[in-house]
């Protein structure tokens, strides 16, 4: 088989991907060949090694300038800001020359370091959010290095003990002064900012911020999130700047296994600038850690020891009560030492987490009849339970080491693993045709019509025909992910220069399978010819009564299908980064800051399957053995107990020959149909330029990436028959063993600009336009063709996919409170274009070149291609304020909420212009609410979270539209302060036990509710 490779710039609606075998061979192996690597980067890594080299070969210029005189002469000042409350270095302080409109901000040591400048008398103010604002007069002597210290206090208007806790402000600080500094528009938090959330995953802070809503399991767990209605693959995930990868996909970081308690702050960067990537439309999330020289003491020990129980008093399965505790951990370790000469110059900072988690879900489900009249029967009934065992591991370490005011270095290593070693699973399905019985002369049904006459909304009764089937799906699972990463890098600065540089990888690697211990997997138990009426009453407490055919309680009933599948799949994605900044400022009033840098990153996946099998049972053998998984939540309601057989039950008997037979077909195509491999490189350049005129900031240029790509897998022929080769496993070999590569590329420019300006002191305006990017899916880079006989269709990937490409408007309005609040209000739009879709790109031709190998002669191509454009558009409101000017103990009282209000439209691909409604998974309105207050040694809060109903699945009848209901759930906290060394604290999780609920075409028509359930937290955390 062959198909014409295409490489371009522009996005190629047709697919590429070239085959390398086509003859059945003698031999077949075991296991596939790897497909060849297809492409040379020795020209990237020599444009990288060069800039590198260019790059680091001041450094030894630089250490002889790390002296108390630098070498051209410039004079230098440097110093550190610290607080008096805490002692603890101030990340983010402003230091301001006026006469000379130079600034600078500490770095995230609390230090900093101002050179080339004139002789004389200079004023200095030290200003930070929340703290008196200090001014000093330094004298300049020639050939001078001054170092200064400067203390702030807190502002007057700060009751100190009573109302709050002065480590818990200045995070918030800190958190709002990055914000208020950045030169383009960004949301920070910090990772405490919201009490005690019940996992520490950075996906519970992030629903909290403006803008942003989150994308849920089964369980409840949030897993993801969109930004300004942005898909969560079009949201990129860095830690200290750099990407990492995660096991939710190739461009999505599952968030729930990065927990929150390793950092310090969230950056949410909506303006994006010419220094970062480019490929978040939405917007990128960047976990900032702290450098362990910022911290007063020398040593500093922390702990955090909690539990999460389910309650017998809130609905949880049997399953879940039988399992009610569940611990979490946290220890973290900071040293400061003297080392090589220097004075508190080397910080280590070590941190260890354990949770382990229960979770439960359930649900019910149920599919109705395709149309808008009323009343509509319910033709596909479920009832789900899965109970998911999970263990979250992580820790962190990190060295910095200041070898002088002038240069920097950093190392730190962070590793996350995320054990689900029991994934149990029940799924009761039943279903029958969408045919309505013809009732005859005789008053009976007649026909093969699943569906009796006489239903309502809310009732509906089935009939014992041969497609109504009553289906057990049970499963016992297991995975597995590591995720280490290590970043490495330094900082300097020579005269006007800035240096930087660091380099990080990060790896994935993903075990799923059939359970650990006793081998499990997925069984599949039916019994066919049932009736049965089922009344939705209550979405939640469904009837179920069994009219017709043999007992759904007895194995014996199902004599059905009955398969028993085992996997075992492993996948390792990995990404490799590497930067290097160069920047210059003149030494001249009003100079701007110039600065230009090369990146270089390689992201691949790697996916195989080690052993997939399946057996049928064999037709009249004794029933399956009477082992359930657990009491299924529809046992509890029917008073019953199904025959929901644990895996782990009939996977000794597989051997059987008498009881089993295996599906060897199955084995073989599973080992080529999975093997997929992908690579991603890009090499990025940009230049930028910062400059600040009195009271307007700008901060704009340009960057370009150039990205290659290329994919292997093995494509399908045209299935051989058992007449042609009636070995199975030959067979499969025959129709799987066909390796097939491609490649692609693609360049892109991203301009943007952003101004900012100070109204007044606290008023600051925002402006800006950038542009940015969603690349394509990952597993498009594979090679791909399936092929559906019935509709006489060939899907393909298409490897020359651009990416979508997103022009964005910013402008915004920020009012900054004393000691530490702000309110802003903003409004953004987004013009997408070459938007991906899927749509016929052509017909399959005839001749043994046509791409297919003669084969498909006629078929409709389908791939995804750059074929739509569309348009978002939204305003966001953010607000937070301490009331400290309130009267007696009202001072303790803290207000935080914000509201993000979106509407698109769009021809997404297709003929017509489709609207807000039309566009699936696209919130359109998204709030939170928070209420706190402290008084002496107490404190306790209200947390509120608000998503809007949206559309899930989109069709063009608008009867099969599938909307998510919206979702309003509240927690609720509660501390008492005992002394620093001990906190101890207790919160409720979903307070009102919200579900979740998706209907069909109107609000009563209810398709599915998820149960996620109610938890208590509570435990003690302090410091030594």
């Amino acid at each position: 088989m062959l198909v014409l490779i295409r490489q371009s710039d522009k996005p190629a609606a047709a697919p590429a991907f070239q085959s390398r075998s086509h003859a059945l061979k003698p031999k077949h192996p075991d296991i596939p060949e790897e497909p060849p690597k297809t492409m040379n980067r020795n020209n990237t890594l020599a444009i990288l090694a060069t800039w590198l080299a260019l790059t680091v070969a001041p450094l030894q210029t630089i250490r002889s300038a790390d002296g108390p005189a630098p070498r051209q002469g410039s004079e230098v000042i440097s110093g550190s800001v610290s607080s008096s409350e805490t002692g603890n270095m101030l990340q983010g302080a402003v230091i301001n020359i006026p006469s000379l409109n130079r600034q600078v901000v500490t770095d995230n040591a609390g230090r900093f370091l101002i050179s080339g400048l004139p002789k004389g008398s200079l004023e200095l103010t030290v200003s930070y959010t929340g703290l008196k604002e200090e001014r000093r007069t330094v004298p300049i002597d020639a050939d001078s290095s001054i170092a200064l210290t400067f203390v702030l206090s807190p502002a007057d208007v700060v009751l100190l003990e009573k109302f709050t806790v002065p480590a818990e402000r200045e995070g918030s600080a800190l958190a709002i002064t990055n914000q208020r500094n950045a030169g383009n528009l960004k949301n920070v938090v910090a990772m405490d900012a919201y009490g005690n959330l019940p996992h520490m995953s950075m996906g519970e802070v992030m629903i909290r911020l403006p803008g942003v809503t989150g994308v849920y399991d089964a369980e409840g767990n949030v897993t993801g999130v969109r930004v300004r209605g942005m898909p969560n693959d079009m949201t990129r995930v860095n830690i200290d700047g750099n990407p990492v990868v995660g096991p939710g996909g190739a461009r999505i970081v599952d968030m729930q296994d990065f927990t929150g308690a390793s950092f310090e702050q969230l950056e949410l960067i909506k303006g994006q600038t010419p220094d970062k990537s480019a490929d978040s439309i939405g917007g990128s999330i960047n976990l900032k850690t702290r450098s362990s020289l910022s911290m007063r003491e020398k040593r500093r020990i922390s702990y955090n020891v909690s539990g999460r129980w389910a309650p017998p008093f809130f609905y949880h399965p049997k399953e879940r009560r039988e399992h009610p505790f569940q611990p979490l951990l946290r220890l973290a370790y900071q040293e400061n030492f003297d080392r090589f000469g220097g004075t508190r110059n080397l910080g280590v900072s070590l941190s260890v987490f354990y949770d382990e988690i229960v979770n439960s879900g359930a649900s019910e489900y149920y599919d109705r009849q395709n149309t808008t009249a009323s009343p509509a029967y319910i033709w596909d009934y479920r009832s789900v339970m899965q109970i998911v065992n999970r263990h979250v591991t992580s820790a962190n370490l990190r060295f910095d080491y200041r070898l002088s005011p002038a240069s920097n270095f950093f190392f730190s290593a962070l590793y996350n693993q995320g054990d689900e070693p029991s994934i149990d699973r029940s799924q009761l399905r039943a279903f029958t045709n969408q045919v309505v019985a013809t009732i005859g002369a005789d008053g009976r049904p007649t026909g093969t019509g699943g569906i009796l006459p006489g239903y309502t909304e809310q009732r509906t009764q089935v009939r014992a025909v041969a497609a109504s089937t009553l289906e057990l799906n049970n499963y016992h699972l297991s995975y597995y992910s590591k995720s280490p990463s290590v970043n490495l890098g330094g900082e300097h600065k020579l005269g006007q220069w800035e240096f930087d540089y660091n380099a990080s990888g990060a790896t994935t690697g993903i075990v799923s399978g059939s359970g650990k211990g006793p081998v499990g997997g997925q069984l599949v138990m039916q019994a066919p010819n049932l009736g049965w009426i089922i009344e939705k009453n209550d979405d939640t407490n469904p009837r179920f009564t069994q009219t017709e055919g043999r007992d759904i309680y007895d194995t014996a009933s199902y004599t059905g299908l009955v398969q028993h599948t085992r996997r075992r799949t492993n996948t390792r994605r990995s990404v490799l980064n590497a930067t290097a900044n160069a920047a210059w400022r003149p030494a001249l009033p009003h100079a701007p800051l110039l600065k230009s840098g090369l990146v270089f990153r390689e992201q691949k996946d790697d996916i195989k399957i080690d052993n997939a099998r399946q057996w049928n049972r064999v037709p009249g053998a004794p029933p399956l053995p009477n082992v359930p998984l657990y009491v299924t939540p529809f046992d509890e309601r029917q008073g019953g107990r199904l025959p929901v057989v644990d895996p782990r039950a009939t996977n000794p008997q597989l051997a059987n020959p008498a009881l089993w037979q295996e599906d060897l077909y199955y084995w073989q195509s599973q080992m080529f149909s999975a093997r997929k491999k992908a690579t991603e490189s890009i090499v990025a350049g940009y230049f930028l330029g910062q400059a600040k005129v009195e009271r307007l900031a700008l901060l704009g240029g340009v960057r370009g990436e150039r990205t290659e790509l290329t994919g292997s897998g093995f494509v399908r022929r045209r299935q051989a028959t058992v007449g042609q080769i009636p070995d199975p496993v030959q067979r499969a070999q025959y129709d799987w063993n066909n390796p097939a590569s491609n490649k692609g590329s693609y360049t892109r420019w991203f301009p943007s600009i952003h101004l900012t300006y100070d109204v007044t002191e606290n008023l600051k305006g925002r402006a800006s336009w950038s542009t940015s990017f969603g690349r394509p899916p990952f597993g498009s880079l594979v090679p791909s063709a399936t092929v559906s006989d019935a509709a006489q269709t060939v899907t393909v990937n298409n490897p020359a996919l651009g990416p979508q490409y997103a022009k964005n408007i910013d402008v915004a309005l920020e009012y900054y409170f004393l000691p530490a609040g702000f309110v802003s209000a903003g409004y953004f739009k987004k013009d997408i274009a070459d938007y991906i879709v899927t749509t016929e790109v052509g017909i399959v031709g005839s001749g043994p070149n046509n791409g297919f190998a003669g084969d498909y002669l006629g078929y409709a191509i389908f791939s995804r291609a750059n074929a739509g454009s569309a348009e978002v558009e939204g305003w966001e409101f953010d607000y937070r304020q301490r009331f400290v000017f309130l009267p007696g103990i009202l001072k303790g009282l803290e207000l935080a909420g914000n509201y993000t209000h979106l509407k698109t439209k769009g021809d997404f691909g297709g003929s017509s212009v489709q609207g807000t409604s039309e566009v699936a998974g696209f919130v359109p309105r998204a709030g939170n609410l928070s209420l706190s207050y402290r008084y002496l040694r107490f404190g306790t809060r209200i947390l509120f979270n608000y998503a809007s109903n949206y559309l899930l699945t989109y069709n063009a009848a608008a009867s099969a539209r599938i909307y998510l209901q919206e979702r309003k759930t509240v927690n609720w906290g509660l501390s008492y302060r005992w002394r620093p060394s001990a906190t101890f604290t207790l919160d409720v999780i979903n307070v009102f036990g919200e579900r979740r609920k998706d209907y069909r075409y109107l609000p009563s028509r209810t398709r599915q509710t998820y149960l996620p359930g109610q938890l208590i937290t509570f435990g003690v955390s302090g410091q030594f």
